[in-house]
């Protein structure tokens, strides 16, 4: 078989299903560009390193690079002015593998990894700006000495291959905690087997999806490589982290800027120690509530922001219910099972909700407060009911 020789995913759309004569044809068509219509030009350069960047420089006129393709391209150049046994196959491999993805979605892992080893946020201009952002990555993530700030001390080729694995290992993460696939659960793949699993990916659903935890990801993403042989501990991280942002953020409105130098913090101790620690996650955490949200302000905010009466609400209610329900059961946390969907839960009132004038049983102004509310889910069992 002649066409045995030609790598599937060089081929055409569709060019298996076409009869032989046609093959034929848009194989000569292919070569017919190559040999009589493609122009070569052969230009030369005082080293490698120079070779690249004058394709960028070229390319600058053509198809937009993105931050992945102008990394790619500087770090080809180092490795010409570095040989190395593999050629930096194994990099070019795991650039290849982000390549797969959306060009968008590239920029959001890309924008996740630089917060997660930098502990900065870009704006969304910065992301915009792809040779900006090459040159903070390769400053801040890579040390290139070459730039101004970077550290001179660290190797520059072991630095890459680092990071550029951590990359490979963290994406498969990523791309199930941002839902791109959307068939599947939110959680990561290492752990799709684990004890808790369904209750695993239903929490991360609600912190990530229906609370939009966006500085979660680079920290999430850094704790699931670290426990990928420790499920159970990442299973506490997940329970630990949802109740701890619901109360800071989601009641309290404590800043995001806090939460990224917190997370950032803890990323470096995973790295440093290699697991979750659970007492530094608590220290960590802890020190914030402290500062945002202690407990009477807690108090205070749950009964501005759990009102009925407000449209925006009646989902945190719902979840605030749901999650008594789930943590102030026997065992802590519960670990519901099954896909939790709080579309199902439905508010009810204890007491009439449109008292008459005068009925004794409860003040008007406390009417739509939590102490007149309960929550029950609508299933073909029970209704859970608080």
């Amino acid at each position: 078989d002649w066409s045995s020789d030609v790598c599937s995913s060089d081929l055409p759309e569709g060019f298996e299903q076409l009869e032989f004569s046609e093959q034929l044809q848009s194989l000569q068509t292919r070569a017919e560009v190559v040999t009589d219509r493609l122009l070569v030009v052969e230009m030369s350069t005082t080293n490698g390193s120079a070779g690249f960047e004058l394709f960028q420089s070229l390319n600058a006129r053509g198809l937009p690079l993105n931050v992945l393709d102008l990394l790619k391209v500087w770090m080809l150049s180092v490795f010409a002015e570095h040989p190395r046994v593999d050629g930096g196959r194994a990099v070019g491999q795991v650039l290849d593998q982000l390549g797969s993805i959306e060009v968008e979605r590239q920029m959001e892992f890309f924008s996740d990894f630089y917060s997660a080893r930098t502990g900065l946020q870009l704006p969304p201009r910065k992301i915009e700006g792809s040779n900006a952002f090459a040159t903070l990555a390769r400053r801040n993530v890579f040390h290139d000495p070459h730039l101004a700030g970077a550290d001179p001390e660290m190797l520059l080729v072991e630095r890459i291959d680092h990071e550029v694995a951590l990359m490979g290992r963290w994406l498969p993460s990523w791309v199930r905690l941002r839902r791109i696939d959307t068939s599947g659960p939110r959680r990561p793949p290492q752990f799709d087997q684990a004890t808790h699993d369904g209750w695993m990916a239903n929490r991360l659903e609600l912190l990530l999806g229906a609370h939009r935890h966006q500085a979660g990801y680079p920290l999430l993403m850094a704790a699931a490589d670290a426990t990928r042989e420790q499920p159970g501990v990442f299973v506490w991280f997940v329970h630990v982290l949802e109740r701890f942002f619901f109360r800071y953020k989601v009641i309290c409105g404590g800043t995001e800027r806090k939460i990224v130098v917190a997370y950032h913090y803890l990323i470096k101790d995973i790295e440093k120690k290699g697991t979750v620690e659970q007492p530094t996650v608590r220290q960590v955490l802890t020190e914030l509530l402290e500062d945002a949200a202690p407990n009477d302000r807690f108090r205070q905010m749950l009964t501005t922001k759990l009102d009925y009466s407000v449209q925006s609400a009646r989902f945190r209610i719902k979840y605030f219910f749901e999650m008594l329900d789930e943590y102030a059961y026997v065992k802590k946390p519960m670990h519901r099972q099954g896909v939790l969907d709080l579309a199902k839960w439905q508010i009810e009132h204890i007491v009439p909700q449109n008292p008459e004038s005068g009925d004794p049983r409860l003040p008007e102004h406390v009417v739509h407060r939590l102490g007149n509310l309960r929550s029950e889910e609508h299933t073909s069992e029970p209704p859970v009911t608080l």
